[in-house]
């Protein structure tokens, strides 16, 4: 499967580059966001520079030039290492912001693999696999995004988990929460994986406390750590949390349930106009259900046959879509549905070969059309 697995990534990548130069030929620029000029700025390509577009821009500008205001948003690690690459590369972040993703997207694909290995057979694990690179907003893993190193550092510490070697899966759990909130939310596979039934929640967490503190403590750690120079910087400890309006997409700091959010975006589909963000907003709504279902009934299958690995996955993947949306949005969870996991696993499972292939063909054309418009600066997630 290694060189499968190589095959697969390479293809990919040959086929992103090649959807970026025809996209910037064929497809009117609508790029508009802050930074854009500090891109131009590298001299590259556009078919390279515009995988910095929106977000991107942000990390490349934080690396060169520090923390601005609002930019507190984004967690520290990542536009660290560009940082530090981008000075051995004589300050060319944006090259840096590139091989940082690329480097991290092929080493976590390839512990992605070994991870699902453990659990699942050959063919299953390399479906999963499969499934996870064709997804439509797969093409953020290589984008000047934190979904490459996010993923890797995911991956790292689960793999080391399950090999027992937990000071391993300490350090890059901490690693995974100072590059993205959502890091934390390792807590949950590891806390399930000794779980037992005949205690109850506070003596299994107190049996963790004494025999593996480092698993309980490292996934808060990373989060800890920037709340801390949030703190002595700016003096605001949750800076990346009540900074999130100043981005758009009518984020609140205040906490807003579910029912809600469906209710706002039942207005937009009934009384909006239809244009590219009521387009935007209905790929949002549409992609938070397919995986919401596809994970839940994960969920419900990995309980009836008490599979601890499953349970604790289904849960990771279930609150790393059900956690944004307390702002208020279904927006960027197509992006944060790659690591849903529990929905790869459940179509890789499927035993009908002919309904997989379809998937991933749809799959696949979704995401040449969203890579394609977020090269000329359409808002995809």
């Amino acid at each position: 499967m290694k060189w499968r697995l190589v095959a697969i990534v390479s293809i990919r990548t040959i086929c992103l580059l090649t959807v970026a130069f025809l996209s910037a030929r064929l497809i009117p620029y609508a790029g508009n966001f802050p930074y854009r000029d500090l891109l131009i700025s590298y001299n590259l390509s556009q078919v390279l520079y515009s995988w910095a577009n929106f977000d991107g821009a942000h990390y490349i500008n934080i690396a060169r030039d520090g923390y601005h205001q609002f930019d507190q948003a984004f967690f520290p690690l990542y536009p660290l290492m560009i940082r530090a690459l981008g000075g051995l590369l004589h300050k060319a972040h944006l090259s840096a912001g590139l091989l940082v993703s690329y480097t991290g997207f092929f080493i976590g694909i390839y512990y992605f693999l070994k991870l699902f290995s453990f659990k699942y057979d050959k063919k299953t694990s390399e479906w999963i696999v499969i499934f996870l690179v064709t997804f439509p907003t797969a093409f953020f893993f290589t984008a000047v995004y934190t979904e490459g190193i996010f993923l890797m550092f995911i991956c790292l510490s689960l793999y080391f988990f399950y090999q027992k070697k937990h000071d391993r899966a300490g350090i890059f759990a901490f690693l995974a929460s100072l590059t993205r909130l959502q890091g934390f939310l390792l807590i949950i596979p590891f806390v399930m994986y000794f779980y037992e039934k005949k205690k109850n929640f506070i003596k299994n967490i107190t049996y963790m406390w004494f025999k593996h503190p480092i698993i309980l403590i490292s996934p808060f750690a990373g989060l800890g750590v920037y709340m801390i120079f949030l703190q002595a910087k700016f003096g605001n400890p949750l800076y990346f949390f009540t900074s999130q309006p100043a981005f758009g997409a009518n984020r609140s700091t205040s906490l807003i349930l579910l029912p809600q959010v469906y209710y706002r975006y039942l207005r937009i589909f009934f009384t909006a106009d239809f244009t590219y963000q009521y387009c935007v907003a209905m790929v949002e709504f549409i992609f938070f259900n397919f995986v919401l279902i596809t994970s839940l009934l994960f969920f419900i299958n990995t309980w009836r046959r008490k599979d601890t690995f499953g349970i604790g996955i289904s849960i990771f993947s279930l609150a790393h879509i059900l956690l944004p949306p307390l702002t208020g949005t279904f927006s960027s969870i197509p992006r944060y549905a790659l690591f849903a996991w529990a929905m790869f696993i459940l179509l890789a499972q499927i035993k009908h070969v002919g309904i997989k292939y379809i998937v991933i063909v749809l799959f696949s054309i979704l995401q040449i059309i969203f890579a394609s418009l977020f090269i000329q600066g359409y808002f995809i997630s």
